[in-house]
Parts: C-alpha cells; structure tokens; sequence
C-alpha cells in the first residue's frame, strides 16, 4: 500500500471511527507505521506477544507489517481498533495513569467499535479469526482496589 493511498485509508477510518464512538474526529491524523512483528512484540510488549497493532501515547499508530491493509477486511479493523485508542487519547476521557480497570474499559470500547465496523463492512455478523484467541477484552480486575494500576504501570 502507498504513503497516499494508507493515509486517505486513516482519514477515511477517523470519519467512521468517530460516527461510532462518538469521539470527535481529531484535526490531525495520527501516522502509521509498520513494523516487524518481533519488533512490535519487543516494543509493546517486552516480550513475545499475540499482537497486531499498537497506539502508545503520542501520535503514532504501530502496525504488524503483515498486515494486508488492501485486501483484507480484518487486517483493517485492526486499524480501526487503534484509531479508536487514538481518539480515545486526544477526547482525554481516560487519564493518563491507566488502573487495570480504565486499560479493560478502554480495550471493550475499541473491541465495539472494532466489532461494530466489522459489522457494517460484512454486511452480517461478524467471526473473529482463529488466530485471535483469548480476547483480552474479557479480563476484569476484580482483585484491584480501586485506585490501584494492576501492575500495569500507570
């Protein structure tokens, strides 16, 4: 995919990302970049990981180079999913020093939005791939009190 044509992709997806979120569209698209995935791994997760796409703070969104944004539907909802946590940091709704609880409420909400995507694109229901296994969006942190971080670090 070009430069040009992934930017009028990121364009093209803060417009319905905002339309089902409700998070206003940003003045500014955030960048994409894409990267090894032992590189995604390392840098997001420390460690090897079941990871696609990643949005640390600030205005870029790390994408698994394996991805084929052109001809894949799911490999786009990938994007999607991050343009979701990238309006989700500039609307400033969820604070900066994330409790295990804002990190799970932040994740659902792009997994909606993500699912809610899917959906109109498919046309249907959606199926997620295999691959996806154990959706992190089903984790609670029922053991942690309510002003800690759950060991995520702020």
């Amino acid at each position: 995919m070009s430069a040009e044509t992934l930017r009028q992709l990121v364009a093209d997806l803060i417009v319905a990302v905002s339309a089902l979120s409700g998070y206003p569209a940003p003045a500014d698209s955030p960048n994409v970049g894409l990267m090894a995935h032992e590189l995604l791994e390392e840098k997001a997760c420390g460690q090897p990981c079941r990871i696609y796409g990643w949005s640390p703070p600030g205005a870029t969104i790390y994408l698994d180079n394996r991805l084929d944004l052109d001809g894949n539907l799911f490999a786009r909802s990938i994007l999607v999913h991050e343009l979701t946590h990238y309006l989700q940091q500039e609307s400033g709704k969820y604070s900066k020093r994330r409790t295990c609880r804002e990190w799970v409420a932040r994740e659902r909400e792009a997994y909606l939005v993500q699912f809610r995507w899917l959906a109109r694109e498919q046309g249907g229901p959606v199926t997620v791939p295999p691959e996806m296994g154990g959706m992190p969006w089903l984790a609670t942190c029922e053991d942690e009190p309510e002003s800690g971080n759950g060991g995520l670090g702020g």
